[in-house]
Parts: C-alpha cells; structure tokens; sequence
C-alpha cells in the first residue's frame, strides 16, 4: 500500500474503533486527511482530528508510522498506537467555544 492508500485505511480503521472503543461523549472525534503547510521546509501530509465541534484542530505526520509499515511492522501495532497517541492528544486539547450572539455579530459591522 503506497502512504494515501495508508492514511485513508487508517482514517477509516480509528474512525471505526473510535465509535466502537469510546463513550459516546468522546465517540465524536473528527478524523480527516490534510496537507499541513509549515515553515522551513517540514510540510506534510497527515491526518487531522478534532473533537466534537471544538475549534481546535490537531494535526498527526504519519510519515514515520508509515516507514515503520514499510519496513516490516504489523499494521495492527502501529494503528494500535497511533489510537493511543491521539487519545492523549484528544485528552489535552483544549474545549472552548466561541460564539458570538447574533446581536454582537450586528455590532461587530455596524
């Protein structure tokens, strides 16, 4: 499997194990595929995820697990611990929400 054929399989299998795995309050983990532009040269294409409708969204390189994948580790190990990776990540990332009133917004352009 070449590494878009590897992130959409992963995609599909943490989105899966996610809905099974967790509580339905936590169940709600967005998983997408994303060209992340960064300075310096270090761009990458990964996977992003975000909880829920939270604003922040998290960004993984999954270049390494995928050389781990081509050099011989059971897909089964690496899609196990990119799940714990992104538990702990889901964990701390922060829950706000910023909403502005429709009242506010009409203020904002007056």
């Amino acid at each position: 499997m070449n590494y878009e054929q590897f992130l959409e399989q992963m995609k599909e299998d943490l989105q899966a194990r996610f809905a099974e795995d967790l509580p339905p309050e936590l169940a709600d983990v967005r998983i997408g595929i994303r060209d992340v532009e960064k300075l310096q040269g270090e761009s990458y294409r990964g996977l992003s995820f975000r909880s829920g409708d939270s604003p922040v969204e998290a960004n993984l390189n999954m270049t390494g697990a995928f050389q781990a994948y081509e050099a011989g580790r059971p897909y089964e190990d690496i899609l196990e611990e990119v799940e714990a990776q992104l538990m702990k990540v889901v964990d701390h990332t922060p829950q706000f929400n910023i909403r502005i009133s429709p009242i506010r917004r009409l203020r904002i352009w007056l």
